[in-house]
């Protein structure tokens, strides 16, 4: 009989999901993010990085937002945007999807779990013991530095391989963020007496013993990676005693263990220096802040040695990478570099590039919006000008961000661009530039999760304007006014009602200075209100990050009593002026001095009829660790997947310490004042794509007023939709006239052909639909 075809789904079959791609290929969309939950797929240029940080993000042109590019045009079909041939949309129904199947390859652990290694007396080999538990570490280490966090660690989930090498599974219960969860049981303390046949119990947030108490004593409750820490601490205990025989012992011991006060047995490390018991209490400290990270842990002198082999193979590793002109590192970089590509790395390594078929009515919607935007900045007199592609690494430029980094022949270590703002100061500072105004639309990247993949490309467009010392803020308010500019050039964009939001990162740092928080952890706490206000944390989740940077709640409250007030500057000034009247020096002049700048902005944007609404948000916090100055976004609110969301289509502010960062060390000209604007392209395809009155493709290629020549065929599908119905075409040599005749009635189809009376352009067919 055939059991199999009989056999019931599998348990989890409702909460697993297996189903073929039918995705289509970057290239037949106008954005360069997937719509996926991923973090990856969210993120777009204005996005912090997935990585988490002390300092988004993500996040640059990431501007603190996810993007709904992707969404909308996912569900698009060539066929379904207005204003495209018809003749080309039908190919495009027609053309195949590709289905691709998902295969997880996964090792074999023969050697079983750790929990089996622990009731076989793992105790009495202590060089095993350290070198599993180190290894344990390494893997925790590993799991937090990609913000996760397991959640669920206990010695049923650690695995050994046939090399009795660590293993960590089970991520069934792991989260990617600090996580809030409401615990509907544990079975700890008296309940924990209810599950002695069952000891393996998981709940929401892992089996009972092993759970930390921040997370047992409250019914809702906010953590981070130091969960995972505390479940060590009980996981180290077992595998430094002797085995318990039976699950009653067990949970005595364990549930004494866990105790504030810790309650060791009486015969545990006995013959020992106490080495194993002060690391067991540092992982189990009650207060999380207290315990170690992993990274900590591994670094710290209470834990052993690595074991001589690994040691020594440290050792040379670090001879090496110091003496870089040495023989041994090019020989390590030669090995480097020849390693061979596997057919299988090969295909696999862009197939979220190549996976559907080119659409070329995105390619044209592109160009319309390339044009249009580059129109407008030659307005005001910029020139493209284009830097070089890659920068060597520079930590502290990008804190906290995950760049798409690579190594050269040499083994020196370069990134592709992260943003279009950097590569500029850079140019700009090494070339002595002291007045330009430039813009440039190009890609910039962002490394995927997986290992040996295309990093991820996004569409920016940067419009820069560096002038000399100057006292005024007219490169600002300029800057701004091009912007709004652009929004004003598509319609799509207009009926966002976009909202100008300004800042200044003066009053970014005496708000926090006021609040207590010290000068060192202004970054890392600005990047934490940088997600704070992009909602991509909650307050719970807020006052557990500054509770690992031993800040306060008090601090906390200080500071969201300002950074929650937005509204008109007026509205406002009474606030700041709680600041300017401190009597703390740099405070009180870090507030005046950003004051003085956003009335001053304010006034010019004003002057220059900027008609969308400018609002002073003291929440705004874009990449801090560039801009000295008045920072903005430009930002609306959008419906996606059934609630409201911020939609930031620009961002900017001034950047001249930027460019002092990059100044050779013997410089004594003045640094230039530099002001930019970054814009999220494809945002504006994707608005463009999908407006209800999408642009006539007419525009697409050529505006009318360049044709010599307009040939008309018209027919009306709702009598006879064939091309056997077209009526002899109607030749007009006044496009006015044609133009008009268009209009009369919206149910005809128009099809028109274009010359151009220039050779290089040559003509185009054009269809348009109403």
């Amino acid at each position: 009989d055939d059991f199999e075809a009989d056999a019931p789904p599998p348990a989890l079959a409702s909460s697993v999901e297996w189903s073929t791609s039918l995705e289509r290929s970057s290239s037949a969309k106008c954005t360069a993010t997937d719509s996926s939950d991923d973090d990856e797929d969210e993120a777009d240029v204005f996005c912090p990085s997935f990585l988490p940080s002390n300092s988004d993000s993500e996040s640059d042109i990431i501007f603190d937002n996810g993007d709904a590019s992707r969404d909308s045009l996912a569900q698009e079909d060539s066929s379904k945007v207005k204003g495209v041939d018809v003749a080309e949309s039908t190919d495009s129904e027609n053309t195949p999807l590709i289905a691709h199947y998902l295969y997880i390859q996964m090792e074999y652990c023969e050697k079983s779990t750790l929990r089996d290694t622990i009731d076989q007396g793992l105790y009495e080999d202590c060089s095993r013991l350290w070198r599993l538990f180190r290894e344990i570490l390494d893997g925790l280490a590993y799991i937090h530095e990609q913000g996760m966090i397991h959640r669920d660690l206990k010695p049923v989930n650690i695995f050994l391989d046939s090399h009795d090498h660590v293993k960590i599974g089970d991520f069934g219960l792991a989260t990617d963020h600090p996580a809030y969860v409401v615990l509907h049981e544990l079975c700890i303390g008296n309940t924990v007496r209810g599950c002695i046949v069952s000891c393996n119990m998981t709940g929401m947030v892992g089996t009972a013993l092993y759970v930390s108490p921040e997370v047992q004593g409250n019914t809702k409750a906010t953590y981070n990676q130091k969960v995972d820490l505390f479940s060590l601490g009980i996981i180290l205990f077992e595998m430094s005693y002797r085995p318990m025989p039976t699950a009653s012992e067990r949970i005595s011991v364990l549930s004494h263990l866990r105790k504030e006060s810790i309650d060791f047995p009486e015969d545990f490390d006995k013959d020992e220096k106490g080495t194993k018991r002060k690391v067991i209490c540092w992982l189990l400290n009650h207060d999380p802040a207290l315990r170690p990270t992993a990274v900590e842990l591994l670094k710290s002198d209470l834990l052993p040695p690595p074991q001589m082999e690994e040691s020594e193979l440290h050792e040379v590793l670090q001879h090496t990478m110091a003496n870089v002109m040495g023989k041994a590192y090019r020989t390590m970089v030669n090995q480097l570099f020849s390693q061979n590509t596997s057919p299988v790395m090969e295909y696999t390594y862009d197939i979220d590039i190549h996976k559907g078929s080119f659409n070329f009515n995105i390619t044209k919607l592109h160009q319309y919006v390339y044009e249009t935007i580059t129109r407008v900045f030659k307005k005001h007199g910029a020139v493209r000008l284009q830097t070089p592609l890659l920068l060597p690494r520079t930590k502290n430029l990008y804190e906290g961000c995950e760049l798409a980094c690579f190594m050269d022949h040499s083994g020196m270590l370069v990134t592709l661009p992260y943003d279009l703002r950097v590569s500029f100061a850079r140019f700009v500072a090494k070339n002595n530039i002291s007045h330009v105004k430039r813009y440039i639309i190009e890609r910039v990247f962002r490394p995927r999760k997986l290992d040996r993949a295309h990093p991820r490309e996004l569409l920016e467009c940067a419009f820069d304007i560096v002038v000399p010392v100057m006292g005024g803020l007219l490169p600002d308010a300029e800057t701004i006014y091009t912007v709004s500019e652009v929004i004003q050039e598509f319609s799509a964009l207009q009926e966002r009602n976009y909202n100008i939001y300004l800042n200044h990162t003066n009053l970014l740092r005496a708000i926090l200075l006021h609040s207590g928080v010290p000068e060192d952890k202004l970054s890392q706490a600005s990047s934490i209100l940088c997600d704070a206000m992009s909602e991509k944390l909650t307050r719970r989740e807020v006052e557990a990050k500054f509770c690992n940077l031993s800040l306060s709640n008090n601090s906390l409250q200080t500071v969201y009593k300002f950074i929650e007030q937005k509204g008109d500057l007026r509205d406002l000034v009474p606030l700041i002026n709680t600041l300017t009247k401190q009597k703390s020096t740099a405070v009180a002049q870090l507030a005046k001095q950003g004051l003085k700048d956003l009335e001053e902005v304010t006034e010019l944007i004003k002057k220059l009829g900027v008609k969308l609404q400018v609002v002073v948000n003291l929440g705004l916090v874009y990449k801090v660790q560039h801009h000295c100055g008045v920072i903005f976004q430009f930002v609306a609110f959008i419906k996606k997947r059934r609630r409201t969301v911020p939609d930031i289509v620009a961002a900017g502010g001034r950047y001249d310490h930027l460019v002092l960062e990059f100044r050779a060390p013997g410089a004594t000209a003045p640094v230039p004042s530099a002001v930019g604007a970054s814009i999220a392209l494809d945002k504006i395809c994707t608005a463009v794509a999908t407006m209800a009155e999408p642009v006539s493709l007419a525009r697409l290629l050529l505006p009318l007023n360049a044709c010599s020549l307009v040939f008309l065929s018209l027919y009306c599908p709702d009598s006879d939709p064939s091309p056997s119905s077209h009526s002899p075409p109607l030749t007009h040599s006044r496009h006015t006239h044609a133009r008009a005749l268009f209009c009369r009635d919206p149910n005809w189809l128009r099809t028109f052909v274009l010359f151009h009376p220039c050779p290089m352009i040559g003509s185009a067919l054009l269809s348009q639909s109403p």
